[in-house]
Formats: C-alpha cells, structure tokens, sequence
C-alpha cells in the first residue's frame, strides 16, 4: 500500500488566479480552514492537493465553480436575476509542476489498506461537499502509520479517489472494476513551508455552465442549467502549451489553449 510517486510525475493544482507561485504549494488553504477544501484534512493541516491527471483537478475546480455560481444564484434579489446571465467564473488558475523530492505515499484503495485501516470503500466516495469526518480520521490514520521497512519510506500523503470525477467504464472489465480517477492529498512535514517543486506551466481557467437544452449560453430565457457538463477553456499564461492528458487513463484527452471542452461532473 506504500507507494513512491516517479520524479518526473508532473502535477496539476487549481486555486485561485490571485495567488502567486510561491503560495500554490504552501498548504495554507488547508491550515487556515478554507471552505473549498477539506476531505482529506482536518483543521490546521497543511494539506496540499493535487493530481497527476489533468482532468481530476479540472473537474474537482469546476465542481467547486458550480457551487459559487450556484450560491450566487441564491443569494442574488429577485429584481437582479436577469442580471445573472451568462453563468461564468473565472476565478482560477491551472499549474503544473514536479515536486521535487515526491514523497512516499499510501493508496487508500490497496487492498491492504483496507485491512490495516479497517475503512468501508464507499466512505471514500461519499458525495457530501461539506462533511468529512471519516476521511480527515483516515488521514490522521496515515500521518500516525509507522514507517515501513526500506526500501519504502513513510508516508506523507495519500493516494485517494477523486469523488467529483466520473468513473471509466472499460470493458471487459465489470462495473465494479471500472478505472478510478484519483488525485492525491500531500501533508507538510514539520520543517516545511512549502513543497519544493520545479515549476512547468500555467493557465487561466475558465468555466461557463450551459443551458441544458441548447447547450448555449445562459440566457433570462433559460430553464434549466445543465451543471454537470460545463464548458472549460484554458488560457495559456506565459506562452504554456498543451495539457497532455495521463498517459495510462483510458479515453484521455489532451486539452489545447483557448479551445472549449465539455467535462463531466459527478454530484453523486
């Protein structure tokens, strides 16, 4: 259940735009109690997220998105809703990046894993987006696990299932063996500020969310939302070029700068 990540892994982070390079790997999100995150840790956890496929942090950013566009629907005064078209957020950024020293981790999902940290599957899945008390449990559980034998190391994170991104139906493989998108939660050691890394690219990302029906643009007109396929767009900052997708996912896609694609979120 101990796994080592490849140095030349490259990963991608979403937070947002303002932020600087020097603030993308600091973990303060978690430390201060932000409330877009917190599966994978409790309060003053310098936890950082991350994932070595694209599409995983794209959909968990775009997730996240629908919830602010949602929560301003609601708020906003009924003389002003016409005002709310089209349904937009730009208020993140894309970068990937190599650690440079990538810690040993623990997949949640390993068989053994089951076993030591007696946790049910389905807890790791649980569609709640406020909730997460037997997960942040889990963490703790994988913070407190004794090193292991060399040549593994102890592990400072964990390989987890990404909730938010649907599951790869691959036959001939069943349902139940359906490939897994996963992202990984990187916890701080004590004498860190932040997790050294070399940096690669960065785009703006841009998220519409349709209407259901004509797959256009939100208008006063419109009846429903289709919030499970919104429409991204990356803008390349500083000359970035293409997002390549993970080489072993099945059906990956490469996303190129300042084309719209549709992605699919998983609410439940």
């Amino acid at each position: 259940m101990h796994l080592p990540i490849n140095p030349q892994t490259i990963f991608y982070r979403v937070i947002d735009r303002a932020l600087r390079w020097a603030q993308v790997l600091n973990g303060l999100g978690s430390f201060l109690g932000k409330k877009k995150t917190g599966r994978y840790h409790g309060v003053r956890q310098r936890t950082v997220y991350a994932a070595s496929d694209p599409l995983v942090t794209l959909t968990e950013a775009a997730f996240y998105e629908a919830l602010g566009v949602q929560e301003r629907i609601g708020m906003t005064l009924l003389q002003h809703t016409q005002q709310l078209p089209p349904l937009t957020a730009a208020s993140f950024r894309l970068w990937a990046f190599r650690l440079n020293q990538p810690p040993w981790v623990i997949d949640v999902e390993h068989n053994t894993a089951f076993v030591v940290f007696q946790h049910p599957p389905f807890v790791l899945r649980n569609p709640t987006s406020g909730f997460y008390q037997p997960t942040q449990d889990l963490m703790d559980a994988v913070f407190g696990h004794p090193a292991p034998p060399p040549p593994a190391q102890k592990a400072w994170g964990a390989k987890v299932p990404s909730v938010r991104t649907p599951r790869v139906l691959w036959p001939p493989l069943p349902p139940s063996q359906a490939y897994q998108p996963f992202h990984y939660a990187f916890l701080l050691q004590p004498n860190q500020n932040q997790l050294p890394a070399t940096l690669v690219a960065r785009w703006n990302l841009e998220v519409e969310f349709l209407d259901k029906f004509t797959q256009t643009s939100v208008t006063p007109h419109t009846t429903l939302v289709d919030w499970e396929r919104p429409q991204i767009t990356l803008v390349p900052v500083a000359g970035a070029g293409v997002v390549s997708a993970l080489g072993n996912r099945p059906n990956g896609q490469d996303y190129q700068p300042g084309i719209p694609y549709r992605i699919d979120i998983n609410y439940n």
